[in-house]
């Protein structure tokens, strides 16, 4: 044991939305929405009176999510991929219980051809899908997002092999195990021990427990969370005017990414390249501040539309409990807070698969090599 605390599931809001229950922290909000209108309303009659037209900014949205459809479609293919890894493991489970649960050379080349699979199964969908949505005309928006998915896909597959397989190599263990053995346990023993392994968020590795099934796996694929477990805290409800909140929240804030890029930032970018120019500190300077304050808000929007809006809208159809997607990373005096809590879902990751890997195995409880590596990851 290492001693590491491991991830616990509970169910909880996200922390913004706890926030915005407090009055003053919502007038904060309703603050922000006010400003963006008025600037709104300001770009538009200033428009008007010089151009004669209205320029709403909707341009990066045409142009940045061109070939959407295709996007969609590749989208699906790499979901039929993913779905494939199920039967696989399953297959590949069942052929090492029957035929290879004795110690052996057999039963070591076997269980490092299946690690080879994996790894080949892993790298030929990076290949594949990496290079059919760069052979694709995409824009930025489209591409982004597929690559995402990619990335989201790849995590979640190997967050499954890592936490089944040795599941399936302790069944081999119990293969031979009595039946008389197995019958006099009581049903209630291994009703608590499952109860508390849910309820620490922690599978118990050296109790025989049943492998997943088809239904856990497709719920885990769409679950916020790369934190593979059979079951999560559930709530009773779907508050579908809280999921249709949250969804006017992500097209808005879209909207808003594209109003700050053509307004603020395009004039910057869009003539770069296109003369020669001797460039000094003045020209480096200013280029860098002018895109400061657009950059921020366009990190702090995207932020908001994807680790709050996105993802409890997703939670709240799926009555996933646990909403902790990111904690109070603006209050961080440090970067080692920040990266630890602006993005708790991929922190999770890292920390369950590959640092304690690296703890346990590799290093040897050897903190600062497993955290230079995940931070190089």
């Amino acid at each position: 044991s290492t001693g590491l605390p491991e991830k616990q599931f509970q169910t909880r809001n996200s922390l913004l939305t706890d926030l915005f229950e407090i009055k003053h922290i919502n007038t904060i909000y309703h603050i922000f929405i006010v400003i963006f209108n008025l600037l709104l309303m300001n770009v538009f009659i200033t428009d008007f009176i010089d151009t004669g037209t209205i320029n709403i900014g909707l341009r990066p949205i045409f142009s940045g999510f061109k070939g959407f459809h295709h996007a969609l479609l590749i989208w699906v293919a790499m979901q039929a991929y993913i779905i494939l890894l199920f039967p696989a493991f399953k297959l590949w489970a069942a052929t090492s219980k029957k035929f290879f649960s004795k110690r052996g050379v057999m039963t070591n080349a076997w269980n490092f051809l299946g690690v080879l699979s994996a790894i080949a199964y892993e790298g030929f969908f990076i290949y594949a899908f990496t290079k059919l949505i760069v052979s694709f005309d995409f824009g930025q928006a489209a591409s982004v997002s597929a690559l995402m998915e990619l990335v989201r896909f790849l995590m979640k597959s190997y967050a499954f092999i890592r936490t089944n397989v040795p599941r399936a190599l302790n069944q081999k263990k119990h293969k031979k195990v009595d039946s008389s053995t197995e019958d006099s346990e009581p049903q209630e023993t291994a009703k608590r021990g499952d109860k508390n392994a849910l309820a620490s968020g922690s599978p118990r590795v050296n109790e025989k427990r049943p492998l997943p099934t088809f239904k856990c796996y497709m719920y885990f694929l769409f679950a916020p969370t790369l934190v593979y477990r059979d079951e999560y805290p559930r709530t009773k409800q779907i508050r579908w005017s809280f999921v249709a909140k949250c969804l006017i929240e992500v097209l808005s804030v879209i909207f808003i990414l594209s109003f700050i890029s053509e307004r603020f930032m395009y004039p910057y970018y869009n003539q770069f390249g296109s003369q020669f120019y001797e460039v000094g500190l003045k020209e480096i300077v200013g280029s860098i501040f002018n895109a400061m304050l657009p950059g921020l808000l366009c990190f702090l929007c995207g932020f908001y539309c994807v680790l709050h809006s996105w993802m409890n809208a997703f939670a709240e159809v799926l009555r996933f409990g646990d909403r902790m997607f990111y904690r109070d990373w603006w209050n961080s005096t440090n970067f080692s807070v920040y990266y630890r809590t602006w993005n708790v879902i991929v922190h999770d990751w890292l920390y369950l698969y590959v640092y304690r890997d690296l703890y346990d195995v590799v290093f040897k409880k050897k903190r600062f090599l497993c955290q230079l590596l995940v931070f190089s990851l």
